[in-house]
């Protein structure tokens, strides 16, 4: 919610909007990090890596980190 501040258990410190000051120049800077950034916002899913994700899905209770497609399989 922007002009709310609360507190974030994922957000520690200014919120991500504060660290970088010129978003479009971080992103043109770097194309495939772009890419990266724009493949991840149309799915959802999170950007990080595996330690990031772990975390994530700990505070959140969420499964967040990739798993095998499809249903288990009966024994």
């Amino acid at each position: 919610m922007v002009g709310h501040i609360h507190e974030d258990p994922l957000v520690k410190g200014s919120p991500p909007l504060d660290e970088v000051g010129d978003w479009r120049a971080v992103l043109t800077s770097d194309p495939e990090a772009a890419e990266e950034v724009r493949r991840h916002t149309r799915t959802g899913r999170p950007l990080g890596g595996d330690p990031f994700l772990k975390h994530v899905e700990k505070v959140t209770g969420r499964a967040l980190c990739l798993r095998k497609p499809g249903r288990k399989r009966k024994e």
